[in-house]
């Protein structure tokens, strides 16, 4: 059985290691829902992954 966990935050990386940390997100629907939500909502919750176009500090 499944536990849900949800975390609110942020992760600070370098610039060099922000494709890394998209890749695996991206990853994330590719390969671990396997029959756990339905893509449409797999695809909302991921949505909430935000990375700004520019520095701000």
């Amino acid at each position: 059985m499944g536990k849900y966990v949800s975390v609110r935050g942020w992760l600070e990386c370098d610039e060099n290691t922000v494709n890394e940390v998209k890749k695996i997100r991206d990853d994330f629907i590719a390969s671990s829902n396997e029959g756990l939500l339905e893509e449409d909502k797999l695809v909302l919750y991921q949505s909430g992954w935000t990375f700004p176009e520019r520095q701000i500090n």
